[in-house]
């Protein structure tokens, strides 16, 4: 059973659900208002969208999936998107 759950696991696909728009994105952005949350802002409105940023947010919290995926890991992530 370990097995099947070790592979289950390293095979995880998170996703998002409902169809994510950029309006709501950005309506939560404007009303945060820090640094952090403009830059973001900017790049998504740079990049056409939320799309790709999604994307690469769900790829790297999966890698918290089995200690639990907190919103410091989530405001991590986005710090290291905004930088690469």
């Amino acid at each position: 059973m370990q097995q099947l759950a070790s592979y289950l696991l390293n095979h995880l696909v998170l996703d998002f659900d409902g169809n994510i728009q950029m309006e709501h994105i950005n309506e939560l952005l404007l009303a945060d208002g820090s640094e952090t949350a403009h830059d973001l802002r900017s790049r998504l409105i740079g990049e056409g969208g939320p799309d790709d940023f999604l994307l690469a947010l769900a790829d790297v919290l999966k890698d918290h999936t089995r200690n639990g995926i907190r919103e410091e890991h989530v405001v991590e992530q986005v710090g290291f998107y905004l930088q690469a």
